[in-house]
């Protein structure tokens, strides 16, 4: 499970409780940021107290010292959540970016078709044209703002054992293919009033 505060990381010292706390679960650090063009990007990376001013500009986001790309994930979070246009900067930002978020509770509420007991964005062609044109990885995530939404989406990887760290993570995002994993109980219950 990674951890993606708005505008900052978790701090360290408080995940690292939680892991002592947890020891069967895997937990990374991450923060999730809103550009000044209302794009937001999902970072995973390693544990530096980071935080972004919101609606910093591409150019100072990718310009911070915390920016290392081999030891980063990047992805494009609810990318056409609030709209169906193609955002003009995403050709300048795709080049930085390795995935997009596909599902999510935040994608699906108020916009959602069921398919065969899947819940899917009635916007799902718009983003695969989107993963298709920047050779996007896919993500599936429940993006919960509570704790009840946790694990109604999420990424399914096949790997020997959890990553022991967010650069191995990031890693291991770059070259694997997730699949999409659901809990339609928990979904439903999240995105119908």
């Amino acid at each position: 499970m990674v951890i993606t505060e708005h505008q900052r990381q978790w701090p360290s010292g408080e995940l690292e409780a939680l892991r002592q706390r947890f020891p069967g679960l895997a937990l990374y650090n991450g923060f999730e940021a809103t550009l000044d063009n209302d794009i937001d990007i999902v970072v995973i990376t390693e544990s530096k107290e980071i935080e972004i001013p919101f609606g910093v500009s591409p150019e100072n986001f990718l310009a911070s010292s915390w920016f290392y790309e081999e030891a980063c994930f990047l992805f494009f979070a609810h990318l056409f959540r609030w709209s169906q246009h193609f955002p003009d900067c995403l050709k300048e930002l795709a080049p930085y970016v390795h995935g997009l978020e596909m599902n999510s509770i935040n994608i699906l509420r108020g916009q959602f078709q069921r398919e065969n007991a899947r819940y899917r964005p009635v916007t799902e062609d718009l983003y695969r044209k989107t993963r298709d044109r920047f050779g996007l990885k896919e993500l599936f995530n429940s993006d919960a703002h509570d704790t009840a939404a946790v694990g109604s989406l999420a990424n399914e990887i096949t790997c020997s054992r959890p990553p022991a760290s967010e650069t191995e993570l990031a890693s291991l995002l770059k070259q694997t293919t997730a699949r999409e994993y659901q809990d339609p109980a928990l979904l439903q219950n999240q995105i119908r009033p």
